[in-house]
C-alpha cells in the first residue's frame, strides 16, 4: 500500500475559489442533486405503475 507523504502535501498549496464561484459551484451541485431526486421519483412511480400493470395482465 502506497504511503503518503505528509510534508510534500503540506508544503502544497491550493487554490480556493472566489466566494462568487464557490456559490455559482454550489448551486450547480444543489440543482443536480434535485435533478437526480426527481429522476429517482420519477423511476419509483413507474416501477409501481409497472408493477400494477403485471399484477392486472396475471389476475
Amino acid at each position: 500500500m502506497p504511503r503518503s507523504d505528509w510534508s510534500a502535501i503540506a508544503d502544497t498549496g491550493f487554490e480556493i475559489p472566489h466566494p462568487d464561484e464557490q456559490q455559482k459551484i454550489a448551486k450547480a451541485l444543489s440543482a443536480m442533486d434535485a435533478k437526480i431526486q426527481a429522476v429517482t421519483d420519477q423511476a419509483t412511480k413507474l416501477q409501481t405503475f409497472r408493477k400494477g400493470l403485471l399484477q392486472k395482465m396475471f389476475v
